[in-house]
């Protein structure tokens, strides 16, 4: 199944989800929680659709069904400046293009055109892009319209796109159309999921560091004794029944300690391990506290989110105007040129350009 989902603001983004995150409320006797922030309250943070290439969208209606719906189109067009070359002469200058256009197609797209006659009016045509951004200069032939040239430009060439929208993504396993509202739940709901296994996996690697501290602490209480122990075993496996017979050790923590450095028994590496145990009893009692709280949870994840917009969030490139351009009717597009219409003697009608006609000088000279 076929998926396109166009790209966002990612400061937008967050907003929004630390907004629905703020506005969750945990279940009563349950570890669950549910949503309750609203399709309009959200449509207040995420503006539209935020593209790499900058560009101006047109048309809040046709971002706002989307949103609701997740299916949609989006009509994108290139920043445009008008620029004057003096003596009569004007540029169309293009800064921005629509998200995917490739630049050196649409350029080569706009010669050809000229060279075609499919549009008029143009004199000259040169890329002069650079590290700083994009920058298309179209000079205009002196009686040139600019409005006409422009409007062929964009009925004609990708400085006008649409980029469909359809949010298809796999829920569960199963392909679903999403909302702006439902895809970010559902995205909070997974990173509960993962901030969830994420402490369990941290709280059992814990509990057994801190397990192995514990046992340290028991051989160091009472080091000559396991030191005499170890001595007086033929084998290792002796030693170790040896040991968590004696000193009620575990397994795990026997065999750590047989395989303890000698370094360990200084007085500066005791006070280690017990700082160490301390700090890792915190971390316990913090993860434990976690897990059983799905809003503590929550509140990691806003955290994060916020970490993830103060790193790497950034202004919006892509402008959106609400209203969208008309139609582009014929009319539009036809360039201003004069002509003579002539009407026969037997009653035809005829339009010629108003150059076929030069005015008769003396001498005859002329039509």
């Amino acid at each position: 199944m076929a998926t396109k989902i166009p790209p966002h603001n990612l400061t937008e983004i967050v907003d929004a989800l630390c907004h629905i995150i703020d506005k969750a409320k945990k279940e009563k006797n349950s570890s669950d929680f549910t949503f309750t922030e609203t399709f309009e309250e959200l449509y207040e943070f995420v503006k539209g659709p935020d593209f790499p290439t900058a560009g101006i969208i047109y048309g809040a209606n046709d971002i706002r069904e989307m949103y609701a719906t997740g299916r949609g189109s989006i009509l994108i067009r290139a920043k445009i400046d008008d620029e004057d070359l003096g003596k009569g002469k004007m540029a169309i200058v293009v800064k921005e293009l629509p998200y995917q256009v490739n630049k050196a197609n649409l350029v080569e797209k706009i010669a050809n055109l000229v060279v075609d006659k499919k549009i008029v009016g143009i004199s000259d045509l040169r890329d002069e892009s650079d590290r700083d951004g994009i920058r298309i200069v179209i000079e205009l032939k002196r009686d040139a319209s600019y409005k006409k040239v422009l409007n062929n430009l964009f009925k004609y060439t990708e400085l006008q796109t649409s980029f469909p929208v359809n949010i298809v993504c796999l829920v569960d396993g199963i392909p679903q159309t999403l909302s702006l509202k439902s895809i970010l739940e559902i995205y909070i709901k997974h990173r509960v999921e993962i901030v969830t296994k994420r402490s369990e996996f941290e709280l059992k690697e814990a509990k057994y560091r801190a397990h192995i501290l514990e046992g340290y602490l028991i051989a160091l209480d009472h080091i000559d004794a396991v030191i005499k122990t170890i001595k007086e075993s033929k084998d290792e496996p002796t030693a170790k029944a040896a040991l968590m017979k004696k000193f009620k050790l575990s397994d795990i923590q026997a065999q750590a300690i047989l395989e303890m450095q000698l370094r360990r028994l200084t007085g500066l590496e005791r006070t280690k391990i017990e700082d160490e145990l301390a700090m890792l009893k915190e971390t316990i009692k913090y993860l434990e506290g976690l897990l059983k709280d799905v809003l503590k949870i929550l509140k990691v994840i806003k955290d994060e989110l916020l970490y993830l917009k103060q790193k790497y969030g950034d202004e919006r490139k892509t402008q959106i105007i609400k209203s969208k351009p008309g139609e582009i009717t014929d009319e539009q597009l036809i360039e201003n040129k004069e002509v003579i219409v002539v009407l026969t003697k037997e009653g035809y009608i005829k339009q010629v350009p108003r150059e076929t006609f030069r005015v008769q000088n003396r001498g005859g000279k002329g039509v």
